[in-house]
């Protein structure tokens, strides 16, 4: 019932298009276009009579309503389970009851047979780029009103979106790896986790990651496809002559897609096929979405218009009613490249009494409904047409059984995938074709669903929608303007910045922690640039140990390394960030001292362009108070 406002259904013999995707923030229809002029006490009313709305149906608007009020049915889907279907064929079976028992107004002059429908339930709207489904429902405010009347209890905010690619970046110490596992237990668990104790968090962490919900990589330079994707492995044998031989091995990342996908497994019924089953591909009321076809999905069936009398459809009806056996396979159209279902013939042909139109009907038993697959390289690379009904000469048994197994993805529990130092690998090397099948709207089950051979195992391969991916990245190794272009357009960025703030109460011998690292942050983004800041995470151990030789060990051993990294051994920046320029250059407070050099004592003679200076670590003043101080007060 994800049909577009106003938009009519394609005729059996109308030419193949994609639906729209043009998004729209006006909810149709308008109240000045139509009302079912049902008021909340009759809604009331209405909901308290099983005979008219049974627990099926109060269960869907119930679940929307919890869900806030408004959903698309693939977000429905994966918050409560079910198919999208049992939302989309439910609603408008509802509101057909409600007309029945109330004799509402329906839509005027809406020929399309689908939006007459959901109008008396919902109002609608394209949903957002980005978004899971592609038409929102929201429930009417006297609908609504009502359900709140009944279940007052129950109402609750929209769940969280989460972004499905995304790449936690900036400094080092800003905590990256810290929120990675705060943004995995959210995404696993579908909730703010931010505010608990990061002791639990990490522990209910590693137990996802013993079930396979978790898994996390490192790029480096030397990281590759092979490892990531799949790669051929050469192995030896064992015996008295020991052979060598080569298997193709998954990576690490698709690995994990067929643990995430392996979660929900759809089959083909092999009692329900004949001995050599022949594929067809029927067109239920043409392309794209109708009420004819949501009919079929939902009552397990398939229906075409033509009878006997109509001399130049006769092949077509001989086809279906003498040539289609039981047990043959059927693939429901959607576009020229995709099917939306796939079905199992169950019974011989019939006509339906309850009924007006495509009254010629066969049982089938629906593997899955409601999908989005482009089979274009399993047909051949041969277009579909809007025929009626005709065989697939290119498609085999295990072709069809193939695009099931890539339909493993209606599992709703969400996977996550952490790649750290992302930036530091190949990204063209290491993703290869999988760069094009991350993006959301390419995983498997999407709209625009996409799968790719791979080149050593020759399998067709799909990321599944319940995959997350986070990157981590740190901008000191490269800055943002350098990653990898095709990663840039297919995540968000995330940037994580020094926070001083969150050191503000760890004070130690008059030593304000925050204000040191504020001020020293201060100097490095105009000696250098943000990129390059110190992160806060360096010195929340002293919120543990808050001793001046915990203070001193920091800066020893991890705040002067980093500055000689950043600076090249330049000295005297250094100096300018810790503030020894502001004192004397042997001042005992001084963290790097400045001594002259006397070229002609040193070498025996005047020595023309000898460096004036050279540089000692003053060890002593990492125990002094004064030498952190002067960092901050700078009139010293």
């Amino acid at each position: 019932m994800e049909q577009q406002p106003g938009e009519s259904s394609s005729g059996e013999n109308d030419t193949v298009t994609e639906n729209s995707d043009v998004s729209s923030e006006n909810w149709f229809p308008s109240p000045e276009i139509y009302s079912p002029e049902i008021s909340t006490e009759k809604w009331i009313e209405l909901l308290k009579n099983p005979n008219i709305i049974s627990d099926n149906y109060l269960q869907i608007l119930k679940r929307l309503h919890d869900y806030g009020g408004e959903a698309t049915c693939k977000e429905l889907s994966n918050a409560y389970g079910e198919s999208a279907n049992y939302y989309n064929a439910g609603s408008s079976s509802l509101a057909k009851r409600i007309w029945k028992a109330t004799n509402c107004p329906l839509l005027p002059d809406d020929k399309n047979e689908n939006s007459k429908w959901w109008p008396i339930l919902y109002r609608g709207r394209y949903a957002e780029k980005g978004r899971k489904g592609t038409y929102v429902w929201k429930l009417r405010p006297e609908l609504a009103a009502a359900l709140k009347y009944l279940f007052p209890a129950e109402t609750k905010q929209p769940k969280q979106n989460y972004p499905q690619n995304q790449i936690l970046y900036g400094p080092p110490g800003t905590g990256k790896t810290y929120s990675t596992v705060q943004h995995a237990i959210s995404i696993l668990e579908e909730k703010d986790v931010t505010a608990e104790p990061y002791d639990s968090l990490l522990r209910r962490y590693i137990q996802y990651k013993k079930e396979g919900r978790i898994a996390s990589v490192t790029f480096h330079q030397s990281y590759s496809y092979e490892e990531f994707v799949e790669g051929i492995k050469p192995v030896i044998g064992t015996g008295e002559t020991p052979s060598l031989a080569y298997i193709i091995e998954n990576g690490t990342f698709k690995a994990f897609c067929d643990r995430a996908k392996a979660d929900n497994v759809l089959e083909i019924p092999p009692h329900l096929l004949n001995s050599a089953p022949t594929i067809w591909k029927v067109s239920l009321y043409g392309a794209g979405e109708s009420a004819v076809k949501t009919d079929c999905f939902e009552n397990n069936r398939i229906r075409i218009s033509f009878s006997e009398f109509d001399n130049s459809r006769k092949k077509i009806l001989d086809a279906f009613m003498n040539k289609m056996k039981v047990g043959d396979i059927v693939l429901s159209l959607y576009s020229n490249k995709e099917i939306d279902g796939v079905g199992i013939i169950t019974g011989p042909a019939e006509d339906l009494d309850d009924v007006e139109i495509y009254r010629r009907s066969r049982t089938v038993h629906w593997v899955a409904t409601n999908i989005r697959v482009n089979i274009l390289t399993y047909n051949n690379n041969k277009l579909l047409t809007t025929g009626t009904v005709y065989r697939l000469p290119s498609m085999t048994l295990e072709t069809v059984k193939e695009i099931v197994t890539q339909l493993r993805t209606v599992s709703s529990k969400p996977h996550v995938f952490i790649i750290d130092e992302i930036n530091r690998g190949n990204i063209s090397k290491i993703f290869g074709e999988l760069i094009t099948l991350i993006e959301p709207t390419k995983r498997l089950g999407e709209r625009e669903g996409t799968t790719v051979q791979l080149p050593y195992s020759k399998q067709e391969f799909g990321v599944p929608s319940n995959i997350y991916l986070i990157g981590t990245m740190n901008t000191a190794d490269r800055s943002l303007a350098l990653l990898d272009t095709a990663l840039r357009r297919r995540f968000i960025f995330v940037e994580m910045l020094p926070e001083p703030d969150q050191l503000r109460d760890i004070i130690i011998e008059g030593i304000n922690i925050a204000d040191i690292l504020k001020r020293m942050n201060e100097r490095i983004e105009i000696l250098y640039d943000r990129d390059h800041t110190l992160g806060h995470a360096y010195f929340m151990p002293l919120k543990d140990s808050p001793n001046l030789e915990h203070i001193a060990e920091i800066f020893s051993t991890k705040i002067i390394p980093l500055l000689q990294e950043y600076f090249y051994c330049d000295y005297e920046k250094i100096r300018l960030v810790l503030g020894d320029n502001q004192v004397n250059d042997t001042d005992p407070t001084a963290f790097i001292h400045r001594i002259r050099v006397d070229s002609q004592t040193l070498f025996g003679k005047f020595v023309e362009d000898m460096a004036e200076y050279r540089y000692v670590i003053n060890k002593p003043a990492f125990l002094l108070p004064e030498a952190y101080q002067k960092i901050v007060n700078s009139e010293k």
